[in-house]
């Protein structure tokens, strides 16, 4: 377990980026600006949270705190670069969506709650509902086919995973693509090819 002042730096450096984003907000009222500063607040509370767990993860609620900030960081930073994140009823309807779910599988593995039917179903409906959601309400783009079929061939590993009783995969995957999306539709929305 890293200490407190290892991770200082990280927790200072996310402290003023935080900042600034509220800074932003006060000038600038966007609905994307408003989800990046959640999202932001949240990788900063994750690091607050996770300076004070132990090495086990400690407490459940500790865990819940420092995971679930995380996790709902990822989804808040998809949300923000969806085609419909100005409609607040449809970006509200997909972080509740995925929120849910997401929020119930950490609190499953906080707890070491061994029943696979809990990540089995938090996994279909994390990685399978918002696909299924985008083509609900809006007209499918190329985007979309290619990161639809990521994000389900993901939830079905996710899914086996599970039903070996092998529940950390899905913990991990949340973030992995919940972070690693966003760099692909940030992209799509501001086409700038420098480094």
């Amino acid at each position: 377990m890293a200490t407190l002042s290892d991770k200082l730096p990280t927790i200072l450096v996310l402290a003023v980026l935080v900042g600034i984003f509220v800074a932003l907000r006060r000038h600038v009222k966007s609905s994307r600006l408003a989800l990046w500063t959640t999202a932001w607040g949240l990788v900063f509370s994750h690091f607050i949270f996770q300076a004070f767990a132990s090495a086990d993860g400690g407490p459940p609620l500790l865990f819940i705190a420092h995971w679930g900030a995380l996790q709902l960081a990822a989804l808040f930073f998809i949300a923000s670069l969806t085609s419909f994140f100005e409609s607040r009823r449809l970006t509200s309807g997909l972080l509740a969506l995925s929120g849910v779910p997401v929020l119930a599988y950490v609190c499953a593995i906080s707890y070491e709650c061994d029943l696979r039917i809990v990540y089995i179903a938090c996994s279909a409906v994390i990685f399978f509902g918002p696909p299924l959601f985008v083509a609900r309400f809006r007209k499918l783009t190329w985007e979309a086919s290619l990161w639809m079929p990521v994000v389900a061939g993901v939830g079905l590993v996710s899914i086996f995973r599970a039903w070996h009783h092998q529940y950390v995969f899905g913990l991990l995957a949340v973030p992995t693509l919940g972070f690693g999306l966003p760099g692909f539709l940030y992209w799509r929305r501001y086409r700038r090819w420098s480094p």
